[in-house]
């Protein structure tokens, strides 16, 4: 059996398997778990007044872009594109706000 499972929270899930055929089948021991990761983002550094198109790569991302809110610091990215290996975002413009990093 082949589960795709794109975009779901992380955790641990219980299977329940129902055939049109035999109707309910013994899932006892059996379980999914979910974990999503991210491996790499690029680039490392942006500006600190926002606009910043930022790539992230990892695992068990959604097709969605509504599935994977990405938030650097206090300020939420934007997200452009997204499937499930790779998410593309823009930070927020933000207005001057003197000296500082995130």
């Amino acid at each position: 059996m082949s589960v795709k499972f794109p975009g779901a929270d992380s955790g641990n899930y219980k299977l329940r398997v129902v055939s049109e055929a035999h109707g309910r089948i013994d899932t006892d021991g059996l379980k999914i778990t979910v974990v999503g990761r991210v491996l790499d983002f690029s680039p490392k550094t942006g500006s600190i007044y926002g606009g910043t198109v930022i790539t992230i790569t990892g695992e068990n991302f959604s097709d969605d872009p509504l599935d994977n809110p990405v938030k650097i610091g206090e300020h939420y990215c934007f997200v452009l594109t997204t499937n499930t290996t790779q998410i593309t975002c823009k930070t927020d413009l933000l207005p001057n706000e003197g000296f500082g990093s995130e």
